[in-house]
């Protein structure tokens, strides 16, 4: 067993450096507290498991990821140890990172695939309704292609569980608005569903409610809106 432990090395002028360490009973705890951290960094290599990641897990290991940083950054042990589990756990949020992006990245191309294949095989279709789930930023992406075929409308519904939120969002072409169907009023009669704020215009409007286990019954309000305003 080590009698000190260097815990910090520092800087104090130009050749001069300050070495603090600790001896008896407190290395003893920086070498407890160094063995905890490490069984703790390890157990994160458990929680990636990218492609089929559950989203409880994500969030689990993005709270983890989180709470260690911070407990790492104040930890009181070995410089050179700490030096070495910063390695580890940095190695690890990368690859979180990393498999973040790509499943993102999956979510938003399948996404795009399934908005782009309901309208080429619909091509008379005015309006389409659409729900995903965790779309993120990919329900901006798919409101912008809409407003570039300038005669279309669609609603996107997005379920993020792991959130507890209803993400949505609407555009609608100019020439749909002048026959009544206006994003706001659209948006507001899905709000009423979901619950949360809206807002917006008559070609383009969102919002973001709590109301996840009602989804469904907002995706069957959108559809019947059109119905009863699109003339």
């Amino acid at each position: 067993m080590k009698v000190f432990v260097t815990v910090e090395e520092s800087g104090v002028a130009k050749g001069i450096r300050r070495i603090v360490a600790v001896t008896g009973e407190e290395a003893l705890k920086a070498q407890l507290l160094h063995r905890s951290l490490a069984a703790e960094i390890e157990k994160l290599h458990k929680l990636l498991l990218p492609s089929q990641q559950k989203p409880e897990q994500q969030q689990l290991l993005e709270s983890e990821l989180k709470r260690l940083s911070k407990e790492l950054d104040a930890a009181v042990i070995g410089v050179y140890e700490k030096h070495q589990l910063r390695q580890v756990f940095d190695g690890i949020k990368r690859q979180h990172v990393e498999a973040d992006k790509a499943a993102k990245a999956l979510v938003a191309k399948q996404i795009s695939e399934q908005v782009h294949s309901a309208i080429e095989q619909n091509p008379d279709q005015e309006a389409f309704v659409f729900r995903f789930d965790a779309a993120g930023k990919a329900l901006a992406q798919m409101a912008t292609y809409i407003k570039g075929l300038k005669n279309k409308a669609a609603y996107f519904i997005s379920v993020d569980e792991s959130a507890g939120r209803v993400a949505h969002q609407c555009v609608v072409g100019k020439p749909l608005v002048a026959r009544g169907l206006k994003a706001n009023e659209w948006a507001e009669a899905v709000s009423a569903v979901v619950g949360g704020k809206k807002g917006g215009k008559e070609e383009s409007a969102q919002g973001s409610g709590s109301e996840i286990a009602r989804a469904d019954e907002a995706v069957r309000v959108a559809k019947d809106f059109v119905k009863s305003h699109l003339k």
